[in-house]
Formats: C-alpha cells, sequence, structure tokens
C-alpha cells in the first residue's frame, strides 16, 4: 500500500511511553473489576458493566493507535530483529523460555486430566476437542518447541550468534502455541460477553499470534517488508492486554491469596514475560531508530 511506511511521524520514538501511560489507566480499571466486581465462583462481572465498556473502548483506541502509527511511520521500515548482545533481553528471553517450558508441562497435565470426560454421541476426536484434550496436548507441545527456539535465540544474543535466524520451521512454534491455546478457549461453552476475563483473553491470543507470525518472519528474513511494522503495532497491543489482565491477577494473589482468584483466569507467567519481553524489545528498536536518525 502507499500509505505504508510513508509518513513522518513525530512522536514514533515516544510510543513506548504512550503505551505505559495507556497500560497504567487499563490496569487500574482492571484491578478495580477483578477486586470488586468479578463472581470468584463462576468468573461473570455481577456488576460494573459501564466500568467495561470504558475498559475496552480505551484498549480499542490505544491498539489501533500502535497498529496506525507503525504502519503509516517512515521508522518501522528499519525494524530489524539482529542477534546482537543484549544482556536485558537475554535475560528474558531465557525466562520466557522457562515460562513456555512451565506452560508445556501444566497444559500436559490438563490434558490428561480432561482426556477423561468424554462426550457421548460423537466421534473420538470431537470429544477430545469439546473436553480440550487435544488443544491442550498440542498447546504443550508448541510451547515445549517454543521454549527451545527462544533458548537458542537467547543463546545467539549472549554470544553475539545469529544461528536462530536459520530455524524458519521451529519459529513459528509460539504463533501454534498460542493457536492451540485460542481454540482451547474457543470450545469453553460460556458466555464470551458476562466473563470479561475470557473475551479480554481471546482478543490478547489473537494479537499474540499475530505478533509471534511477524516476530518469526523478521527474525528469520521471510517477507520482512510485510511483517516488520507488526512488530510495534501489534507488539504494543498484546502486551497492553496481558498486562492489564495479569498485573490485577498478581496484585489479587498476593493481597487475597490464589485461593480467592477465579480458578479458570490465574495469573499467566508465560504471557507477563512474553509481555515484558515485547516492551524491552520495542523499547530497544524505538530507541536504536532515534539514534540512527540522530547520526
Amino acid at each position: 500500500m502507499k500509505l505504508k511506511e510513508t509518513k513522518e511521524i513525530s512522536f514514533y520514538g515516544k510510543l513506548p511511553l504512550i503505551f505505559f501511560l495507556c497500560c497504567a489507566v487499563t490496569v487500574v480499571i482492571r484491578a478495580v473489576q477483578v477486586f470488586s466486581f468479578v463472581d470468584r465462583e463462576t468468573g461473570f462481572l455481577k456488576c460494573g458493566s459501564a466500568l467495561s465498556v470504558v475498559l475496552y473502548l480505551i484498549i480499542a483506541v490505544s491498539c489501533l493507535f500502535f497498529a496506525v502509527t507503525a504502519f503509516l511511520s517512515k521508522e518501522t521500515a528499519k525494524t530489524e530483529i539482529k542477534a546482537e548482545k543484549n544482556t536485558l533481553l537475554s535475560v528474558l528471553t531465557c525466562l520466557m523460555s522457562f515460562g513456555f517450558l512451565y506452560d508445556s508441562a501444566s497444559s500436559f497435565i490438563g490434558s490428561v486430566d480432561s482426556a477423561g470426560s468424554s462426550s457421548y454421541g460423537v466421534s473420538a476426536f470431537q470429544s477430545m476437542m469439546l473436553s480440550g484434550t487435544l488443544p491442550q496436548f498440542l498447546q504443550s507441545v508448541f510451547a515445549l518447541l517454543s521454549a527451545a527456539y527462544f533458548l537458542s535465540f537467547a543463546k545467539d544474543m549472549i554470544k553475539g550468534t545469529d544461528k536462530a535466524s536459520k530455524h524458519k520451521i521451529i519459529a513459528v512454534a509460539p504463533v501454534c502455541w498460542a493457536g492451540f491455546r485460542l481454540v482451547y478457549r474457543f470450545v469453553e461453552q460460556i458466555s464470551y460477553i458476562r466473563v470479561s476475563e475470557l473475551l479480554l483473553e481471546l482478543v490478547l491470543l489473537a494479537f499474540t499470534v499475530m505478533f509471534f507470525m511477524a516476530f518469526a518472519q523478521v527474525a528469520s528474513g521471510v517477507y520482512v517488508k510485510n511483517a516488520r511494522w507488526r512488530i510495534i503495532g501489534l507488539g504494543l497491543p498484546t502486551a497492553l492486554i496481558s498486562l492489564t489482565l495479569n498485573i490485577p491477577r498478581l496484585a489479587f494473589v498476593l493481597v487475597r491469596g490464589v485461593d480467592e482468584l477465579y480458578v479458570k483466569y490465574p495469573f499467566k507467567v508465560s504471557d507477563f514475560i512474553i509481555a515484558l519481553f515485547i516492551i524491552v524489545l520495542i523499547i530497544r528498536l524505538t530507541g536504536v531508530k532515534k539514534e540512527s536518525a540522530e547520526a
């Protein structure tokens, strides 16, 4: 498209700051919901629907703003993911790998637990899908592959090598991991509107799929021109929704205890670390661009 990466946008380098301001607002609103309006037994919102509308509106406007800005800005054309030495990013990448390992183990256990709940009158495949056994098992497999990929990526950043970019197939493992998490959430027979956790998590997973696809393309050098704007344009919305969901959950667990939190939507370690990884990556990318522009 002619508009893509053609505009001089003065505040492009301040996108991380704008992100933190938006995140502070959404986290506070979501925390009020979690502490005051969410039923602990069902996860349903007891009241406060007007607050939900405000939250959804702020998230929607913020996500659109980040995506449009990244799509239009000339600076996006400089986006590249190199295996250069970066201590903080390498540490977060290692932590993200351990987060994937933890998710792999918990998903496998979940698939085993749900294997016994069969549905009568349907095929074995349909039964495994409806019970969540198959999506959770595949989520576990791709979480393990994702851990291996990001461990390789972390090793590159520690040593300054570039071996991870050659693993083009395994680079899409995080995409599949998020995709099967999305499938698992869709098979839940519950109201998407009344359970705000589920609605927000579905949106989060959709953004996560798109971000990891863009990351795989840019890191592997595959159709980079089509994908590079999505690193920032879809990465910031992914991090925003993830922190909006998980910071209030973490605060609730610390204040009232894990037993008081709705059991189906716990604090997600993997999502939280992925959000931190995205933020640090984007701060580095926008910082590098700023330095290049001033040189």
